[in-house]
C-alpha cells in the first residue's frame, strides 16, 4: 500500500511538471502571435500610367518595335499646330495627303490603304469609297498616330500597303473645358444677284403687310 502512494506521488508530480512546461512554453507563443499582430503594415498600392504621346515614349516605341513604323505623339503635333490628324500625318515620310483629308501609304491608292482606331477597324462613311477621311479626328484627341507600312500578324487580313491607326488620348483626371468658335462667308452670295426687298417683319418669319394682295377698282 506504500508503494501504490509513492508510485502516485511521483506519476502526479511527474504531470505537475510537464503542465507547467507547457503552460510557460503556451504563453511566449500567445505573446509573439499578439506581437505580430499589433505590428501588420498596411498594403500600399502605387498606380503610375504610361506617358504614350511623350517624344521620349515615342521614340522608345520606336525602337522597341520589330516591323517598319512611323509613330506621332501628341507632343510632337502639338508643336506643329495640326488641327487633325491627316494635316499631322502628311509630315510623315511616305505619306500623301490627297483632298487634304485622305491618306496615301507609299504613292498607293486607297485600296491598299487603312485605318484603325484604337486597334479596330473604322468603316469608310463614303459608302463609295474605302478610305476613311481623317480630317474627322481632332488634334486634341489624339495621344498617338502609329503608322505601319509592313505586315505583322496583328494586322488585318486586308492589310495592303500601311495602315494608320489613330490612338486616342485616356479619360481626363481633372475637368476640362473648350469653347470654339468659327466662321465663314459664302463666295456665291454678292450683289450681282437678283434680290427682292420684302418687309421689315421678314427676319421674323412673318409678313408686316408687304405681301398684302393688291385689290384694283374697276372704272
Amino acid at each position: 500500500m506504500k508503494n501504490n502512494q509513492t508510485s502516485a506521488f511521483k506519476v502526479g508530480g511527474l504531470s505537475l511538471a510537464i503542465a507547467s512546461i507547457l503552460g510557460a512554453s503556451a504563453l511566449p507563443l500567445s505573446a509573439v502571435a499578439q506581437q505580430s499582430e499589433d505590428e501588420v503594415i498596411e498594403e500600399v498600392v502605387a498606380t503610375g500610367t504610361r506617358l504614350k504621346g511623350t517624344a521620349t515614349a515615342v521614340l522608345q516605341e520606336r525602337q522597341n518595335q520589330a516591323f517598319v513604323a512611323d509613330i506621332l505623339g501628341a507632343e510632337q503635333i502639338s508643336r506643329t499646330g495640326d488641327g487633325d490628324a491627316a494635316a499631322a500625318l502628311r509630315r510623315v515620310t511616305g505619306l500623301t495627303l490627297v483632298d487634304g483629308k485622305f491618306i496615301y501609304v507609299r504613292g498607293l491608292g486607297e485600296r491598299y490603304s487603312s485605318t484603325q482606331l484604337n486597334g479596330m477597324t473604322v468603316p469608310s462613311p463614303d459608302p463609295t469609297r474605302s478610305v476613311v477621311p481623317l480630317d474627322l479626328f481632332p488634334s486634341s484627341i489624339i495621344e498617338s498616330l502609329n503608322v505601319q507600312k509592313s505586315y505583322s500578324p496583328n494586322m488585318p487580313g486586308h492589310f495592303g500597303g500601311g495602315n494608320v491607326n489613330i490612338r486616342t488620348k485616356s479619360i481626363p483626371s481633372e475637368f476640362v473645358f473648350n469653347v470654339s468658335a468659327g466662321g465663314g462667308w459664302n463666295t456665291q452670295n454678292s450683289d450681282t444677284g437678283v434680290f427682292y426687298s420684302g418687309g421689315g417683319d421678314d427676319w421674323t418669319g412673318r409678313d408686316d403687310g408687304t405681301r398684302a394682295p393688291v385689290s384694283y377698282t374697276h372704272l
